[in-house]
């Protein structure tokens, strides 16, 4: 629980908002190898990382997965397209190690967005800076060469 206070405590909540979002996430632990999310299932929480790491891959045009994300302590395990537009996903996320989650479901996540505003202004910031990260990770695969 100290984690989600923790990785809240930016919001301006009050402590009934902020019960209120911890009540909302459920403890899991996953073993190494487990599948967190696999393709073709729809997205339905997304996790907070205690501690553990994840990596988020796909398959190429020939089969090969190709590993797109790396996660651990503190971040945010999420597929967003698949996760806000509810349809099945073509990543796969995996333990790569003992991993202690945070999950909130969707319509859990729902219901704060919509009844704490400062919870929606998170949701809205956070968001904004994953735009942001993917456009400069985008960019940078343009104009910088592979050893950097």
């Amino acid at each position: 629980m100290d984690l989600i206070r923790t990785f809240y405590s930016e919001l301006a909540l009050t402590p009934q908002e902020l019960t209120a979002i911890t009540e909302k996430h459920e403890a899991i632990t996953v073993k190494k190898g487990d599948f967190i999310l696999t393709k073709g299932q729809v997205s339905n929480a997304y996790y907070l990382i205690e501690y553990g790491l994840t990596r988020s891959f796909l398959h190429d045009y020939e089969g090969n997965e190709v590993t797109r994300s790396f996660c651990t302590d503190n971040d945010v395990v999420i597929e967003v397209a698949s996760f806000f537009q509810r349809h099945p996903t073509v990543e796969n996320i995996q333990a790569l190690m003992e991993t202690r989650l945070w999950k909130i479901k969707f319509e859990d996540f729902q219901e704060l967005f919509h009844q704490i505003p400062e919870f929606r202004e998170w949701g809205r910031s956070w968001m904004a800076k994953e735009l942001v990260h993917s456009k400069n990770r985008a960019i940078a695969m343009i104009t910088e060469p592979a050893t950097t």
